[in-house]
């Protein structure tokens, strides 16, 4: 009975003898799984290859920042060339826009004298005006100035008064001399050297004022207003009532620039006084002449 009792308790236990047996091999197998592993890792930390492309891996550091710099330059030079051309753009705008206002300036100031043509064309009775007799530096202004001359001499001859106030300064003596000539009165005030007033009172009933972009009697008129008012007019007629009483007349004030120009230079000559003031010589001589008496 022993020996078959033994036998059962064999074949009983033996499927958990297979199975630590099972168990047992497997972890001999993991066991030389994991030395393998660490063995071929050992080689190839060890191995030449593998330094060699550590050392390549180190040697491309250079080239890479090399073409992030040269990415970065090229970026750069792309920003300024979009700054240089923003820059033209906004030149080239401002000029425009320059261009435009110049062009509407001068239109501004061709209506203006287009207008005091017109009320002088139509005057009756009376012309007055204060004005800068500055003299005329382009092609433009001398037209205008003759225009004005022009609308004077048939006026004059309509038996129209015509008046007219300037700077006390020697350069305006050309202007001066060429109005009267026209058939004006002219007197000098030196009240208008500091005032960039200009206007023209025609028959004490329309008002025509000039103005310049800037302050300064010297600053040629760029636009102006016409205004048909009996009332305005009378304002600045008191004022340039007022301002003719106490103005020099033009032979008076002519004569005193001559007299100061001979007494420095007694000798100087009718031809040169004519060239330097820019006025007739026989307006020149017939100062001269009055002075002599």
């Amino acid at each position: 009975m022993n020996e078959p009792s033994t036998e059962l308790f064999k074949e009983l236990t033996e499927p958990v003898r297979r199975i630590q047996r099972n168990t047992t091999s497997q972890r001999l197998i993991n066991k030389s799984s994991i030395a393998h592993q660490s063995a071929a890792y050992l080689f190839c930390c060890t191995s030449p290859k593998f330094k060699t492309s550590r050392i390549y891996s180190k040697r491309n550091l250079p080239d890479l920042t090399a073409a992030l710099l040269l990415v970065e330059l090229i970026l750069l030079i792309a920003t300024l060339l979009l700054l240089t051309l923003g820059r033209r753009e906004a030149k080239a705008r401002e000029s425009l826009l320059q261009q435009m206002t110049h062009t509407a300036r001068m239109v501004s100031r061709q209506e203006y004298f287009n207008s005091l043509h017109f009320v002088m064309q139509n005057a009756k009775n009376s012309i007055k005006g204060s004005i800068t007799g500055s003299h005329p530096t382009t092609p433009e202004q001398n037209d205008q100035v003759q225009g004005i001359l022009n609308h004077i001499g048939t006026a004059k001859s309509r038996g129209v008064e015509i008046q007219y106030l300037l700077p006390k300064s020697q350069d305006r003596i050309m202007v001066a001399s060429a109005y009267k000539e026209a058939g004006a009165e002219i007197r000098f005030h030196p009240g208008l050297l500091v005032s960039d007033l200009r206007y023209t009172v025609v028959d004490n009933n329309h008002t025509v004022i000039g103005l310049a972009t800037t302050t300064g009697q010297n600053q040629p008129t760029r636009e102006g207003y016409v205004i048909p008012s009996e009332g305005f007019a009378q304002i600045f007629l008191r004022q340039f009532q007022d301002r003719w009483e106490e103005a020099v007349g033009y032979d008076d004030y002519f004569k005193d620039i001559l007299s100061e120009i001979k007494s420095h230079n007694p000798t100087v000559s009718t031809q040169l006084l004519s060239s330097q003031l820019q006025v007739p010589e026989t307006e020149i001589q017939r100062i001269l002449g009055i002075t002599a008496r």
